[in-house]
């Protein structure tokens, strides 16, 4: 894979910490907090891609407490420290590789992949059986390792703590990032303790400050990570209604004590971001301190169903019923996530963050997969419409004359879930899929990470769009050429936000051999979205036209009734469109005989629309008006 260099910004999180016992360092300690530069700490290069220079991959003292000078270091500020003001401790890989020429890479006094530690001075800790260092630090990540190593025989051996291994690609960690690691093991009642900050890799750099060693705080509970289980970030209402989430999650007991009855708890938040719409835990016997990244889940599936169009937020919260005191760190008890759904359109993430390629420009496809609903009735009609994607290019670069082909692929009924009998040969031309639609575009006149929008036309009649079957599973991939030798590179715009790795092929990736692969590596979601519309044509096999009745139409007061008459209990879906089909409504109901259903309207402009009563044997189309 190869670089794209983009700025990404995160809000920054108030930090709340339950005092404990400094050992070693703190705020009147220049060893703790760099005041004016190194005192007694030394650094070290270790390696670099050209040998002769490994020992100039140093760290170095900023008095701004930065790591400016990189080629894409970007607008970004400082550390966000305590002790910030005078200074702080920074690898800058950025910098070393490419001398703070964009494009320069492999050119700075040390190119990457290349290493560097931080060491600190010797520290006596005899006395301290429980041990944690503490620090705070400010880091971006493109292919890099953070690790702090301990000793306590003078340096001949470390012991390696690895860190920041959900920091995904092109990502970082809040200006105010805040590490506690247990090295007990290593430090505790030992007189010749030295521990080091280690930068393995490349890209982009790593800035810490105010270290501190402190008392093992007995209580501290840590959510790691989260695994994020919807099928896809935004998903049409007629889509979801089958989709289910699971509530798992990664825990670590950080604390010196086992803990006892530890609840892992997940909820459903409304589009108000108060409201609890779902909630359920699951309580752990015993946590112990050895359990560092355990995954642990609830027992019961949300199935998101009975939800509305918007926005809503999926929280993960650990606690122990039986703990004494309060957490020593609050922060990191709780997630969220978010989810939306949506009126027409499928989407794996919100918004672009940045962007990838091939590794050596080498061709590639990269998409997404969409799955339909199993809540169909058999005669509703669903087409996908519309490809949307974006594309990016580094300065300097355009996008006119970029080319590339958009494909449309189905999944056959005969590849399990698992996809483990999948053929990921052949490319698009997969034995195991079926291509519905294959358009072309071109670029001219876009910019970076502008929406780019295809029309798709059935590959096999040459009709505009494609009907979609239900619980059925579609690839939507775009085509990239390889990148001509000096030519400047264009990526597939791509956002960090949510991990779909858990899910097989959710998202994938097709070399240039025709193989395919479950996407690229990390946390690298392609911006590429499938619009779907309803099949406004005349009913096909039309329902009697007493079946429904609206009333009032035209609407004056924001609030059609829909009555619905059938014999005998019948399910019925009700789906209200514009005049051109575009998806404004979808409504499941299931048993129906003799009822009435209120839908607003308060959301409609004033003008016409249409509405479908679909069932298993047919389907009734009426206009209405709404009037305002």
């Amino acid at each position: 894979m190869q670089k794209i260099f983009t700025i990404l910004f995160f809000l920054g999180l108030s930090v709340s910490w339950v005092n404990s016992q400094i050992l070693w360092g703190g705020p009147n300690d220049p060893n703790s907090t760099f005041a004016g530069g190194f005192n007694g700490w030394t650094t070290q290069g270790l390696s670099s891609d050209d040998p002769a220079k490994a020992d100039s991959a140093r760290w170095y003292y900023s008095a701004a407490s930065s790591a400016a000078g990189g080629a894409y270091y970007g607008t970004r500020g400082a550390i966000n420290s305590p002790s910030r003001a005078n200074g702080a401790m920074v690898f800058n890989s950025d910098l070393l590789d490419n001398a703070g020429v964009a494009g320069n890479f492999g050119n700075g006094k040390c190119p990457s992949l290349h290493s560097g530690v931080l060491i600190s001075p010797v520290i006596n800790c005899s006395a301290f059986g429980g041990v944690a260092l503490k620090f705070n630090q400010y880091y971006r990540n493109f292919n890099s390792t953070c690790y702090v190593d301990v000793s306590n025989d003078g340096g001949a051996n470390w012991n390696s703590y690895q860190l920041n291994q959900d920091i995904a690609v092109n990502a970082e960690t809040p200006t105010n990032s805040q590490i506690l690691i247990d090295i007990s093991a290593d430090a505790g009642n030992q007189a010749t303790v030295q521990f080091r900050f280690r930068f393995d890799g490349e890209y982009y750099f790593w800035i810490v400050d105010d270290v501190q060693l402190v008392s093992l705080p007995d209580y501290d509970l840590a959510l790691n990570s989260h695994f994020y289980t919807p099928a896809a970030y935004r998903q049409p209402k007629a889509m979801i209604c089958t989709d289910s989430f699971l509530f798992q999650a990664n825990l670590n007991n950080k604390g010196g004590k086992a803990q006892t009855n530890v609840v892992l708890k997940g909820e459903i938040i409304g589009i108000d971001r108060k409201t609890v719409i779902h909630a359920d835990s699951v309580i752990i016997d015993r946590l112990e301190t050895t359990d560092d990244d355990t995954a642990f889940n609830v027992a019961n599936l949300f199935v998101p169903n009975k939800l509305d169009f918007g926005k809503y937020f999926i929280r993960w919260s650990v606690y122990s019923k039986d703990a004494t005191v309060a957490d020593y760190n609050r922060n990191d008890n709780t997630r969220v996530d978010s989810f939306e759904i949506s009126l027409n359109e499928f989407a794996k993430a919100p918004r672009a963050t940045g962007g990838v390629r091939s590794g050596g420009g080498a061709g590639y496809v990269f998409g997404n997969q969409y799955r339909t609903s199993d809540c169909w009735n058999d005669n509703d009609k669903w087409l996908a419409k519309q490809a949307k994607f974006s594309l990016v290019t580094n300065a300097g670069g355009t996008l006119d004359g970029y080319a590339v082909s958009i494909y449309l692929m189905k999944v056959k009924d005969d590849v399990d879930g698992g996809f483990t009998n999948f053929d990921g040969s052949g490319g698009i031309a997969s034995p195991s899929v079926d291509i519905l639609s294959a358009e072309a575009f071109s670029g001219t006149t876009e910019q970076n990470y502008d929406p780019i929008t295809v029309d798709l036309t059935d590959f096999n009649t040459g009709d505009n769009g494609i009907l979609l079957q239900k619980s059925s599973r579609y690839f939507i991939g775009v085509d990239h050429p390889a990148t001509p030798t000096g030519a400047v590179a264009t990526f597939h715009a791509i956002s960090n936000e949510k991990s779909y790795n858990s899910q097989p092929f959710s998202t994938f990736v097709i070399d240039q051999a025709g193989e395919w692969f479950n996407g690229f590596q990390g946390t690298n979601t392609p911006i590429l979205e499938l619009i779907c519309e309803f099949v406004t044509k005349t009913d096909e096999k039309p329902l009697a036209d007493n079946v429904m009745s609206l009333y009032p139409n035209p609407v004056v007061n924001d609030n059609l009734k829909v009555g619905l008459n059938f014999a005998n209990p019948t399910d019925a879906n009700l789906t209200i469109a514009d005049i051109n089909g575009k998806i404004l409504n979808f409504e499941s109901h299931k048993q129906v005989t003799k009822d009435v259903f209120s839908i607003s309207t308060a959301a409609l402009n004033a003008g016409s629309y249409l509405i479908r009563v679909s069932t298993n044997e047919g389907t009734s189309t009426k206009q209405f008006t709404v009037i305002k």
